[in-house]
């Protein structure tokens, strides 16, 4: 499912629907981000770590780290053998790329629900720039994974005409209990004339 946060002001609603309706967009482009699918630091099968997120930081208790389930907990992971979990932590990346206006950025990430786990904690997703939060997501944006797997979810923005400068981009997850999985991150931009 797509959620898109719109920018609050007048100005901003309007030209976006212009944007939507009569602009072409640019091909997408990627924007790297570091680790993306939480292959490093490597697990031996069935292992993880606590808080060693290769490229990604931890800013409060919860326990996140990197995980490489077994069958027990899931079929596989999204892409690759590991994944980013939480126990309620949250992790975060700042991307070396700052804010650009008249700009679409659209963020995605599979979210597993391990097969061991009665429950299902729920979870945040957020796209930032500058310390503002741009969209956000969480679990009744997406369909409940089925235990074992992954759904995926998209986030979009739209920038306005005008940014600050310097807000630099920043993606952040946080599960609200034990074991919300996390894999195949990406950041895609396309830009627009007004």
């Amino acid at each position: 499912m797509q959620i898109q946060n719109l920018f609050p002001h007048a100005v901003g609603a309007a030209f976006i629907a212009l944007v939507t309706v009569n602009m072409p967009l640019a091909r997408a482009e990627p924007i790297a981000i570091s680790n993306p699918s939480f292959e490093s630091p490597t697990l031996s099968p069935g292992s993880f770590n606590i808080a060693d997120i290769t490229g990604w930081s931890v800013i409060n208790t919860g326990n996140p780290g990197v995980f490489r389930p077994s069958s027990i907990s899931f079929d596989s992971a999204f892409d690759g053998v590991q994944t980013l979990y939480s126990n309620g932590g949250t992790v975060f990346q700042t991307i070396p790329t700052a804010l650009a206006p008249n700009t679409v950025y659209t963020l995605g990430v599979s979210v597993g629900r391990r097969r061991d786990f009665i429950t299902f904690p729920g979870f945040t997703v957020e796209l930032r720039a500058g310390g503002t939060v741009l969209a956000s997501a969480n679990q009744n944006n997406i369909r409940l994974p089925d235990p074992g797997k992954f759904e995926r979810l998209t986030l979009t923005y739209v920038s306005p005409r005008t940014v600050s400068p310097g807000q630099l981009l920043e993606i952040r997850f946080k599960s609200n209990g034990a074991q919300t999985n996390f894999d195949f991150v990406t950041l895609d931009t396309r830009s627009f004339s007004p």
